[in-house]
């Protein structure tokens, strides 16, 4: 079954994940000082055109033939993963082209605190004190979570 967009499963929601301005950020308000960062993976899977091929027949005057051209395209799946860490205090943006992407992040001392979050396009995410994801408030201030709490450490 395909996924639908957070925009619903339309021709404006295509356009904006493959077109538009689709950004993610991710806000790290895990850890306890400067020195101690994330890290962050993201993944995407994107196809990839392997081959293209167009094939034109010569018009024929008969019923059964066809003059339309034949267009033929090999494609491939493919996973494009990233790392970046996050300094404490601070966020990461991500630019990316798809409906949506996975993030796995590791504490600076190798703890794994989730791994292949699903992310719709434009749609932000906060790493809390306690390293749970909270969904940032859409169209809010980064650290702000869909019920209103303010995530910045203090």
């Amino acid at each position: 079954m395909e996924r639908e967009s957070a925009m619903g499963n339309s021709f404006r929601a295509h356009f904006n994940d493959y077109l538009g301005s689709n950004v993610t950020h991710v806000a790290n308000a895990y850890s306890r000082s400067k020195d101690e960062r994330l890290w962050l993976c993201y993944q995407t899977e994107e196809l990839e055109l392997k081959a293209l091929q167009l094939e034109l027949k010569a018009l024929q005057i008969s019923a059964a033939a066809s003059g339309e051209p034949i267009l033929k395209a090999d494609w491939q799946k493919s996973t494009k993963s990233s790392w970046q860490s996050i300094a404490y205090r601070d966020f990461v943006k991500i630019r990316r082209n798809n409906a949506f992407c996975y993030l796995t992040v590791v504490t600076h001392d190798n703890k794994l605190l989730f791994q292949n979050h699903e992310v719709d396009a434009n749609r932000s995410i906060i790493i809390d004190s306690n390293g749970t994801i909270k969904p940032q408030k859409y169209g809010g201030p980064i650290w702000e979570d869909e019920g209103g709490k303010n995530h910045y450490p203090k």
